[in-house]
């Protein structure tokens, strides 16, 4: 069947031909027309492709326009394979058996849907990945799979297998980040001995902007969840696993009311005096721990392969999944410094702030959040509602209901984080160019001021901490320095004092 000029192909036209509608939108939408021509915004490309590329009218020639030319996108693969039933692709494979298309969708049929296909297994044909590694993120090393001769490089399993397209935008980005050498750079511009010296606020200011981030001030939790970051980062062997509890608990302390994964609806959202708003809805409790233990498979088959996609990767699929009934945004960001930690990229004791620069642009944070769960709201927003209180197993309360669980799995299990990671890239980039710059340069002209304070009077560090604060802030003695330190009532040597400081911050 000829297609006509202008007519969508490849995964559009699988799209209107089977009636497929993911949550996730196609981030490739290609017609036949005059020249090839490919456009780009934002990531979603539009592309014109001549006559000659033009695939035969078929689900097989379409998808395998989709795989030339475009880009895998789990989650629609996964609803199409649903529909379509396996004989046309069982078809493909025996026709092709030897075509890298046909095997790749035969296994991926396979693979997503747990239904074998009537063909024969392949032999005598080179084995082929199922995921080309210059086009996604994959795992560090595949599997052969000897039926179809493709190799399984996927980066999770079939119940949870995030997906990043590795674009110009995420590779450029990924590769202009540089932790290790920005800390070096860091380390000789500041010496190592004063940069160690910032490790210990910047774990404070990450506690704490981390429960900022949640809504909270209270001083013990920030001082819990640094004290958590200090003990475990890079020190969990099993965080998606037996040691998550346990993490949760050192997070939260012991007055928490529900502990483990959950085991009832949650939502994102907030609750009125007269109505509660959900803005986002995590899967049923009762396939997350598969889907848990989908990620913990990703970050074994990821380790030690492009670390800050995975550490975007592990830390967004978990907030989506959002397996705890309690403590998952904390959870979250913990897993970004524990991925830098346990892979090496950031030593002990050093921590980056990630959250402070989170906090500072909290609009950037939510919307990056927006980019999976706004097109789910808009799928999903007439399918929840709120009616009669439940309890459930784990005695938590609900009044939460939810239709199409089932059709919501397609979209939780196979996200696709490419965005996450441009913003995790950029994040990081900030927080070691400004944050951990800023503190180290702060430190070194405290340490100064320090000094030359002690020149003009004697005290020990603390009490000169305080009115070098309060010096840099005010820019002159005030009554309340001055009732604490009456020997600073004397007019020059509370000249001397401000000098002393004001000149020690002046410098760089």
């Amino acid at each position: 069947m000829a297609t006509e000029v202008g007519s969508l192909v490849g995964g559009g036209w699988l799209s209107e031909e089977y009636g497929v509608q993911p949550v996730q939108p196609l981030r490739y939408l290609s017609r036949i027309g005059g020249t090839k021509t490919l456009r780009e915004a934002n990531g979603f490309h539009n592309n014109t492709f001549p006559k000659s590329y033009e695939p035969n009218g078929t689900l097989a020639g379409h998808l395998e326009f989709m795989f030339k030319h475009e880009r895998i996108h789990l989650e629609f693969l996964s609803r199409l394979f649903e529909r379509v039933g396996g004989k046309e692709i069982a078809d493909w494979a025996v026709r092709e058996p030897k075509g890298q298309y046909s095997r790749r969708t035969a296994w991926l049929y396979e693979w997503l849907t747990g239904r074998r296909l009537d063909a024969p297994d392949v032999t005598n044909a080179p084995y082929v990945d199922a995921l080309e590694p210059e086009r996604y993120w994959t795992a560090k090393q595949g599997v052969n799979i000897q039926r179809w001769r493709v190799r399984d490089n996927m980066p999770g399993t079939k119940e949870y297998c995030p997906m990043v397209l590795l674009s110009d935008a995420v590779r450029s980005a990924v590769a202009r980040t540089d932790v290790r050498g920005s800390l070096l750079g860091l380390e000789e511009e500041f010496g190592k001995d004063l940069l160690l010296r910032s490790a210990v606020w910047l774990t404070v200011m990450e506690s704490r902007s981390s429960f900022e981030i949640e809504g909270e001030h209270e001083p013990k939790r920030i001082e819990r969840f640094a004290i958590a970051m200090e003990r475990f980062l890079g020190q969990v062997p099993d965080l998606f696993g037996e040691d998550l509890e346990p993490l949760q608990k050192e997070i939260l302390g012991e007055r928490a009311v529900h502990y483990g994964l959950r085991q009832a609806p949650i939502f994102v959202g907030q609750t009125t005096r007269f109505q509660q708003i959900a803005h986002y809805v995590g899967p049923h409790f009762e396939v997350v721990p598969a889907m848990l233990q989908g990620l913990r498979h990703c970050a074994e088959r990821t380790f030690g392969f492009q670390p800050l996609v995975r550490a975007a990767v592990l830390s967004f699929a978990y907030v989506y999944l959002h397996p705890l009934s309690d403590g998952n945004g904390r959870v979250s960001r913990f897993i970004v410094n524990d991925v830098i930690r346990s892979e090496g990229i950031v030593p002990p004791p050093y921590v980056l702030p990630v959250s402070v620069l989170i906090m500072k642009d909290r609009t950037a944070y939510d919307r990056i959040l927006d980019v999976f769960s706004q097109p789910f709201r808009q799928r999903y927003s007439k399918s929840w509602r709120f009616t009669k209180d439940i309890t459930y197993p784990d005695g938590q309360v609900s009044n939460l209901e939810f239709d199409e669980y089932t059709d919501a799995n397609h979209a939780w299990k196979y996200l696709d984080l490419s965005d996450h990671v441009l913003y995790v890239a950029d994040v990081v980039a900030a927080t070691l160019s400004q944050e951990m710059h800023q503190e180290a340069s702060y430190l070194r002209k405290n340490l100064r001021a320090r000094n030359r304070l002690n020149e003009v009077i004697e005290a020990g560090d603390n009490a000169l901490d305080r009115i070098i604060r309060s010096i840099v802030k005010n820019c002159q003695i005030t009554g309340a320095i001055k009732a604490e330190f009456p020997l600073l009532e004397d007019h020059d040597l509370g000249t001397q004092a401000i000098r002393a400081v004001l000149d020690a911050f002046a410098e760089n």
